[in-house]
């Protein structure tokens, strides 16, 4: 006999049936009270793994598990915590190092210096609408992010390949490849993000690497061999998709983040060469692949440039690709989108399947996005595209998601039959996108508001979801699972105002930070950069989007909403001068987007600036000064001495 247990207990628990030893009623005797062994300790092991996370989210710590589906192709275990998580999280739990202060503890108390502890302070100080507290205790949650991801990056810098200037995909000794799908994509956008923000005087080298790709790989971008400095020779359908990576996974943050110069001006290069090789026929031209990642993700790099410098060859190759899909492939397979199509005979290239989470759900981001670009300029294709994009987005909500809202890993086309119940870490992905199309339903002239209450709700239920999946093996438990999830929570946040998500987030990003070791390495993979990604703009959400230059780990800064208004704590374990710089709209100044709409890439805007507004900066001595966004945007020059709380609120005049 054979009893399932739990994802974590064995597999499988078999009790085997003696012949000689128990007769019959004897033997059952035995496998009732075995079995009842087996869900006591089971049921054990779930409560202890439940208590052990802090629960000040939920009125009750017990949740109910989102089940799957029963007519999919996967096995029947429920979305449970994994113990392993929770010990790892655990292992997390110690701030004391983050906290910054000096050594009589004037500023973060001892008792606060662990994150359960932390997080239910700061709980009681939103309860109370103690803004200035919260912003207090935020800080250590920003130091903490910010230091981790400044050992992961100095890790890397330090072991940039000297003779190329190219960062390897791995650290390990053999197969040393500068990849644009990987190195390219993954890492180093992230890489570059992060050392611009923490250690400046190190971006020389980011921008040695951009020269450097540049100079080894002219015309269409060639993967390098460290080694060898020969071109990797790549399928021609591999190679595209490894480009079109690096535009949109890496050149497209590192715009939003950075600026124009000179992500721009490489990001124009990259897709040029895309558009001179797309060889896929279609019925109104060539497109650059036949599956949909590599297309969805170059629409949203078509859909930025298109924005940014009105150039029509984007407009062109833009328009054939949303034309490919939304007009022919589509209303073939029941609007659910292809995971490669052979457009001229209208039938699948391999298994007829789609993938909800990455390498697939890019489709439906691009297409959504795109759609802006045909709506602000009038594209006489925009109302029917409209509503096939509406016909696409409903058929998912109907055959890819859970009871409760989160999305399976792989669903048959056309039936929608669930072939992977897993849940896609990469959910919030398609939560931005049935955000952004809910606001071009509400926005159109012939809108639906129902259609767009609906895909807002959409993306409103599976952000509070996924709360109720705790310690869950993303991804098979790897860190990048992690990594994405939480992104995907964050570029929701920035919309939705969630406190028991926002909540999560700073739970279940404990169990990210379990996968660094104490040198700071994490997988010294190119997912390394993943982990950077998340864990910056993490920290970034701490502050609302305000650095400090020079970032130093003996600094701490913190910030909460106050209506309009922004409180802020400063506070230092030694003497400190230098700058705090708030974010100002990059949406608008890096890309000429016309809103900060939801979109994959996006590096998020919490709290901006608007360099012509005036602000008042209010000192909690009473000091009250007024000064432009541009000056706070450039930089406020403040002076902390150690152990001393600085709390500014700063009001759009």
């Amino acid at each position: 006999m054979c009893v399932e247990a739990t994802n974590w207990w064995p597999t499988c628990v078999r009790i085997a049936n003696h012949p000689g030893t128990y007769d019959d009623a004897e033997m059952k005797g035995v496998q009732m009270h075995r079995l009842s062994l087996l869900f006591l300790a089971t049921t054990l092991v779930l409560l202890l793994a439940v208590l052990a996370a802090p629960t000040s989210r939920h009125p009750s710590p017990f949740v109910q598990a989102a089940y799957a589906q029963v007519d999919d192709l996967g096995d029947e275990d429920p979305f449970t915590s994994n113990p392993i998580y929770v010990d790892q999280a655990e292992g997390e739990s110690d701030l004391g190092e983050f906290a910054n202060d000096s050594f009589s503890a004037q500023v973060i108390p001892v008792r606060l210096r662990t994150r359960r502890a932390l997080l239910t302070e700061r709980a009681q100080m939103r309860a109370a609408g103690d803004t200035a507290g919260i912003a207090r205790l935020n800080s250590v949650l920003a130091s903490e992010a910010f230091e981790r991801a400044a050992s992961v990056t100095t890790r890397w810098l330090d072991r940039r390949d000297v003779p190329t200037g190219l960062f390897p995909h791995t650290l390990r000794p053999d197969g040393r490849v500068w990849s644009y799908g990987d190195a390219g994509s993954d890492l180093y956008p992230f890489l570059g993000i992060a050392t611009a923000y923490l250690i400046p005087d190190r971006y020389d080298e980011i921008l040695a690497t951009l020269a450097a790709e540049r100079r080894l790989t002219r015309g269409f971008p060639q993967d390098v061999d460290l080694e060898t400095l020969l071109p990797v020779e790549r399928e021609t359908e591999k190679g595209m998709l490894n480009v079109v990576e690096y535009a949109k996974d890496g050149l497209l943050p590192l715009l939003e983040a950075l600026g124009p110069d000179p992500w721009l001006y490489r990001l124009r290069e990259v897709m040029d060469a895309v558009i001179i090789a797309s060889d896929t026929p279609t019925p109104v031209g060539m497109i650059p692949s036949p599956a949909a990642e590599v297309n969805g993700s170059a629409l949203q790099a078509l859909a930025r440039l298109t924005w940014a410098t009105d150039d029509p060859r984007y407009l062109e190759m833009g328009r054939d690709i949303a034309s490919a899909y939304l007009d022919y492939a589509l209303p073939t397979t029941a609007y659910i989108p292809p995971h490669r199509w052979n457009f001229m005979e209208k039938d699948s290239i391999g298994p007829r399947r789609f993938y909800l989470g990455d390498h697939g759900n890019e489709i439906v981001a691009g297409l959504v996005e795109w759609h802006r670009v045909e709506t602000r300029l009038g594209l006489p294709e925009s109302p029917a595209h409209r509503i096939a994009i509406n016909k696409m987005m409903d058929r998912l909500l109907q055959k890819g998601r859970t009871p409760e809202g989160l999305w399976y890993g792989i669903i048959d086309v056309p039936s929608g039959k669930v072939r992977d119940k897993d849940l896609s870490d990469n959910w919030g992905y398609l939560g931005q996108a049935y955000l952004d199309q809910a606001a071009a339903e509400r926005a159109a002239p012939a809108g639906n508001p129902g259609t767009a209450a609906r895909y807002q709700h959409a993306a409103v239920t599976m952000l509070r979801a996924v709360t109720a999946v705790d310690f869950y093996e993303w991804e098979k438990g790897d860190m990048d699972g992690y990594a994405d999830t939480l992104e995907s929570a964050l570029y929701l946040l920035r919309y939705l105002d969630d406190p028991v998500a926002a909540d999560w987030v700073d739970e279940q990003v404990a169990v990210l930070y379990g996968f660094q070791r104490d040198d700071g390495s994490v997988t010294d993979e190119n997912i390394d950069g993943n982990f950077v990604r998340t864990v910056l703009m993490y920290g970034l959400s701490q502050t609302r989007g305000a650095r400090l230059e020079p970032w130093t780990n003996t600094v701490a800064m913190g910030a909460a909403p106050d209506g309009a208004c922004l409180s802020m704590h400063l506070h230092a374990e030694t003497l400190w001068r230098g700058e705090v710089h708030f974010d100002v709209p990059r949406h608008r100044l890096n890309v000429k987007l016309n809103e900060d709409y939801p979109r994959l890439n996006q590096w998020p805007e919490w709290w901006t600036v608007e360099p012509a507004q005036r602000y008042s900066v209010l000192f909690q001595d009473g000091t009250l000064i007024d000064l432009e966004g541009s000056s706070l945007a450039a930089g406020f020059p403040m002076t902390l001495a150690p152990g001393i709380s600085y709390q500014l609120r700063v009001c759009p005049r």
